[in-house]
């Protein structure tokens, strides 16, 4: 592989990595609040928080 293809190659990964991290900073700050909202229990929020990231590694390359 040449240069350029190397470059793009690692623009590639850190756009991806980039939008895994923006969805994360969406999410969380407002989970708390849409869980008290709709009545869920602290480890109900921390659970869907840890489906939310399982999910968010297992579908990405996707």
């Amino acid at each position: 592989m040449d240069s350029k293809n190397n470059g793009r190659a690692i623009f590639v990964l850190f756009l991806t990595v980039f939008i895994d991290l923006l969805g994360f900073g969406i999410i969380l700050p407002i989970l708390p609040l849409y869980a008290k909202q709709f009545g869920a229990k602290s480890h109900e929020a921390t659970l869907l928080i840890a489906i939310y990231s399982l999910m968010q590694f297992l579908f990405t390359p996707l």
